[in-house]
């Protein structure tokens, strides 16, 4: 099942925002996580801006071999790392990028409905007979 457009910031149509400095933009979460990533894979590289090809591959691969994160989070460290790289004046390059982000999302959404599915549907044996019990006590004490 394809990602929803909540999850792919990608697909929703922009709007007008106010004006955000270059240090907010650089200190959101999704920028800083970006960097320290990349620093982990690269340690004598310091700027990893203008992203490239390489390095949001690099930093989609590290993300999800970490598997600890949601896709909203990771939507929203695409938003931050795509708007302080447009407002450093490097420009999105989205037929580039777009791609790779949405396949990453896609993915996520399927195993946290796959994980959903299953806590919902797991029971063990003693967790039926707790219940069947608790309904017939329900029964006797309505009689």
């Amino acid at each position: 099942m394809p990602a929803t457009r909540k999850h792919l910031h990608i697909s929703k149509p922009r709007r007008r925002q106010r004006s955000v400095s270059l240090t907010t933009r650089a200190s959101r979460c999704g920028v800083k996580n970006y960097v320290n990533v990349l620093k982990s894979v690269h340690p004598t590289v310091e700027l990893f801006f203008p992203v490239t090809k390489q390095y949001l591959q690099e930093y989609i691969d590290a993300k999800k071999k970490q598997g600890t994160i949601k896709a909203n989070s990771l939507d929203q460290y695409f938003q931050h790392i795509e708007s302080y790289n447009m407002a450093l004046g490097h420009g999105w390059d989205s037929q580039e990028f777009e791609p790779m982000m949405r396949e990453v999302l896609e993915d996520l959404v399927q195993n946290e409905e796959k994980c959903n599915g299953t806590r919902k549907n797991t029971s063990t044996p003693e967790d039926e007979d707790e219940l069947s019990h608790e309904d017939s006590n329900d029964k006797q004490r309505i009689k």
